[in-house]
C-alpha cells in the first residue's frame, strides 16, 4: 500500500492508544475493542480479569526463607560465583533431603 490505512479506536472500558495498544480498565468485565478505517469496522470482545494477590515475596523470589537469606547475603556483592553456588547447593542438600520448596526455589 502506497499510503496505510488510518484507524480509529474505541473501547467500551479501558483506554486504546493511536497505535491500538489496549490498557484494561482496574476492574474485572467484559469489554469491546473496535477499529474503524473508512467504511469497515471490526471488534473484538475482551474478559478483565483480576488476578488474586500474591503472598509477600522473600528475597530474590525464593520460596524457602532460609535459602532466600543465604542467597541475598552471598549476593551483597552483586555477583554468585561458583563458591558462592556450592555453598548454596550445600545448603540445600545439608538436610539429607531436597524439600519440595526447595525443589521449586
Amino acid at each position: 500500500m502506497a499510503t496505510p490505512p488510518t484507524f480509529t479506536w474505541n473501547a467500551s472500558g479501558g483506554t486504546v492508544s493511536s497505535a491500538g495498544l489496549f490498557t484494561a480498565p482496574a476492574t474485572a468485565g467484559a469489554d469491546s475493542v473496535s477499529a474503524k478505517s473508512g467504511s469497515i469496522t471490526a471488534s473484538a470482545n475482551v474478559t478483565v480479569t483480576v488476578p488474586s494477590p500474591s503472598p509477600a515475596p522473600t528475597p530474590g523470589g525464593l520460596k524457602d526463607p532460609v535459602l532466600a537469606s543465604l542467597v541475598q547475603k552471598l549476593d551483597a556483592d552483586g555477583s554468585l560465583g561458583r563458591g558462592d553456588m556450592i555453598q548454596i547447593l550445600t545448603s540445600v542438600g545439608a538436610g539429607g533431603t531436597v524439600s519440595a520448596t526447595d525443589l521449586a526455589t
